[in-house]
């Protein structure tokens, strides 16, 4: 409704400013004009013109001809019977007295009535100062009417209106169509010359046939008979709006034949079917019933008028003006689509496209309208299992689902979509001082299994809270997730938050030396033989104090801190242990330990890694990999390179972990001392229902090979995967199909007790 409003108030004003501009007359006259196409054909016309053609000016005489010329053509029509006989050729000066009296009997000898034409030029600077006034001189006058030839050029020079008379000498003249056609009129008015009328309607015959006496008396009897310049050397020429530029005779005499058909039509103003589009629309926006038709509406009323409008030119009725109408109507269907097409796009920006929910930027924009609303979060836990279950479902009917339960509890208030399983919304100003019954009642409202397509889902929300801003909210919603808190509010969250990260690092040291942190392995699947030959190294943290954190907790934390080198050794040390101890039961095992790729910038570190790979330099093979991870681009890749030569010169195996996902491609790594690369798990885990990722994964195990590194594909989840990695040539698999992160115990059993034929179907 407000985009039509707005539409109908831009149309009203470009259609008022086309009318006082006088744009909407210029393409008021292209309309007529095409409609005047329309309708143009040669008319049955009673009118003949004699014209003073070109054969005529080289046959007859030496230009101005003798008036005896035109006594003759006057004798001649008056015998064929001509009706009536007008000049369109001045006879303002005196000639020879001879000559003005034959010519002045001629005139009063004829039996058909003579029309002698008089003109009146006014001075361009001043409308008021005539400049001359043409008249035959007296002897011609006394025996003919007078009649004006003024014609009336338009403001593009065109001749499309036509006078009914002027003033001469003081005294009122009809003009020579006026007088032609029988048709009085006030001087002041003019008409419009229906550009319909062809110009072949009227008969020709030139001067100098009519003087040899050869034209037939039927071609003239009882005819009204017009006599002027046609030659171009005589250039009484005017440019016309429909067949161009044409001689004087000839626009009088279609002006004539305008006033002889009655096609001298009145028009109705085009601000009335201006103001009668304009009612119409604001009728329908009005109706609710209509409002959505309004453009059928108005076009189909156009339509009706349109054809009513050719059905009047056709039988000559008042003229329809219809440009500024039209002008409103295609001004306001396009203005409404525009303003239609940019609501659209604002609300695209603010519009999740998966689910049809407001999203993140609305959220923003609604709590800047209203600053002392609090923003309320939920996270949901493992919502993208969730989400997988539902997969075959419409796009975003999960999150549709979440957003009508919290709409139970945000009441009036929009439900926003912020990220992957984050919803958020203002929470009610009365609910403010008493955040915990909000959110316990919130949290109650995911007691009951969401119900989605026959299936029931349990969602686990974790509530946040925020005064100031979506993001501190949202943090606030993840914390509480992490610290299993049914809700958390921003302040106290980076509190907690700080105190939880000062307790990791403080409880670090006696972490490592009671086994709270304690290191697992997954292993790894050997390709072609299938064999279990190795396995990545990984910690687990149990703390008495804080439960268990996630190593994506607090190994980021000890990066940031620093620490985390102190954490690399111990694993490595478990390693060596572990490496050797399986040496020893006869078994070549190879362990690989995750190593900061910030850390090869610290020679102290890399040589104590050095002086502990010293050590097992009698074991077989090479028992240890060094899996390098990047959480940033290296300061000095150099150096970098320079630490992984000199490790591996040191009986280390280097990886780069996470490719794909991080810094490093093929082209960055061509120079690097790796001797494997390790595909992220998110190129694997659709690799079956993903070709793009398919052909991703076969090209760089492809390219791997030909830069002489062996792959590495983690994430193999099932026998499907595991079986089309092996057909793309991969080096060794890793991930819950091959086996789960276990302790040491489980995976030295499965190193004796596995054979070749389980391992392949683990």
């Amino acid at each position: 409704m407000q985009a039509s409003l707005a539409a109908f108030v831009i149309a009203i004003l470009v259609a008022i400013a086309g009318l006082y501009s006088g744009l909407s007359d210029i393409f008021e006259a292209d309309m007529r004009h095409a409609r005047d196409t329309m309708r143009a054909a040669p008319t049955d016309s009673d009118i003949v013109i004699v014209e003073v053609d070109g054969r005529s000016l080289q046959d007859v005489a030496t230009w101005p001809w003798p008036r005896e010329t035109y006594a003759k053509a006057v004798a001649e029509l008056d015998c064929l019977g001509a009706k009536q006989i007008a000049f369109d050729i001045e006879f303002s000066a005196q000639s020879t007295p001879e000559q003005d009296g034959i010519f002045a009997k001629a005139l009063a000898e004829a039996e058909a009535s003579i029309v002698l034409p008089t003109f009146r030029q006014v001075n361009g600077a001043s409308d008021d100062q005539v400049v001359s006034e043409a008249l035959p001189i007296p002897e011609l006058r006394e025996h003919a009417f007078l009649a004006s030839v003024n014609v009336l050029p338009d403001a593009n020079g065109q001749i499309t209106h036509y006078g009914f008379g002027t003033v001469t000498q003081n005294v009122p003249r009809p003009s020579l169509a006026s007088m032609i056609s029988g048709t009085a009129g006030d001087i002041t008015d003019t008409f419009r010359v229906d550009q319909a009328i062809s110009p072949a309607s009227f008969d020709r015959i030139s001067f100098v046939d009519l003087l040899d006496g050869t034209i037939p008396a039927a071609k003239v009897r009882g005819k009204r008979v017009m006599i002027g310049a046609t030659a171009i050397e005589l250039g009484d020429r005017y440019p016309t709006s429909l067949y161009g530029v044409q001689p004087g005779v000839v626009v009088q005499a279609q002006a004539a034949e305008t006033l002889i058909q009655d096609r001298a039509r009145s028009d109705v103003n085009q601000v009335f079917f201006l103001v009668l589009a304009a009612l119409l629309v604001l009728a329908t926006l009005i109706s609710p019933t209509l409002r959505r038709y309004t453009l059928l509406v108005l076009f189909g009323s156009a339509g009706i008028v349109g054809v009513t409008a050719l059905a009047a030119d056709a039988v000559h009725l008042p003229y329809l003006q219809l440009s500024s109408a039209l002008i409103f109507g295609v001004t306001f269907a396009i203005a409404q689509r525009l303003i239609q097409l940019l609501q659209n796009l604002s609300a695209a920006r603010f519009t999740d496209l998966a689910s049809g929910l407001k999203n993140r930027r609305a959220l923003e924009a609604a709590q800047r309208r209203n600053p002392k609303l609090a923003i309320g979060t939920v996270r949901i836990a493992d919502f993208d299992q969730l989400d997988a279950v539902t997969a075959g479902d419409a796009a975003g009917q999960l999150d549709q689902a979440i957003a009508r339960r919290l709409q139970l509890l945000a009441k009036s208030e929009r439900i926003y979509r912020i990220e992957y399983g984050v919803f958020g919304w203002l929470i009610p100003a009365d609910r403010d001082d008493d955040l915990d019954g909000y959110f316990s009642s919130a949290y109650s409202l995911f007691n009951a299994p969401i119900e989605l397509s026959g299936r029931q889902l349990r969602a686990v929300p974790s509530f946040g809270v925020s005064k100031d801003t979506v993001s501190d909210a949202v943090r606030a919603s993840d914390f509480a997730r992490r610290r299993h808190l049914r809700w958390s509010s921003a302040a106290n969250s980076m509190t907690e938050e700080s105190q939880y990260e000062q307790a990791i690092l403080t409880e670090l040291d006696e972490a490592l030396e009671t086994g709270a942190i304690y290191v697992v392995f997954q292993p790894k699947l050997k390709l072609p033989s299938r064999q279990i030959t190795s396995a990545e190294c990984l910690v687990r943290w149990h703390s008495p104090s804080l439960g268990q954190i996630s190593p994506s907790e607090f190994i980021p934390l000890l990066e940031a801190k620093d620490s985390i080198d102190r954490l690399t050794l111990f694993v490595l040390d478990e390693a060596i242990e572990r490496t050797r101890l399986a040496a020893s039961l006869g078994q070549a095992l190879n362990l690989a330990v995750n190593v900061s790729a910030q850390l090869l910038s610290d020679q102290t570190f890399v040589d104590q890694i050095a002086d502990r790979l010293a050590k097992i330099a009698d074991l077989p093979g090479t028992p240890i990999t060094l899996e390098v991870t990047e959480s940033a681009p290296l300061d000095d890749p150099q150096v970098a390179q320079k630490a992984l030569a000199n490790l591996r010169d040191a009986g280390a195996r280097i990886s780069v972990d996470d490719y794909g996902t991080g810094h490093a491609t093929l082209n960055y790594l061509k120079d690097f001392p790796a001797n494997e690369i390790k595909l992220d798990q998110s190129f694997v885990s659709d690799l079956m229902t993903n070709q793009a990722n398919r052909v991703m994964v076969s090209s760089t195990i492809e390219l791997a090979h030909a830069l002489s590194f062996e792959v590495v594909a983690e994430g193999v989840e099932d026998a499907e995967t595991l079986e089309a990695l092996a057909d793309l040539g991969c080096d060794y698999l890793q991930g819950w199909n091959i086996g789960k992160p276990m302790a040491w115990d489980d995976f030295a059993a499965m190193l004796v007790d596995e054979t070749p034929t389980k391992r392949a179907s683990a």
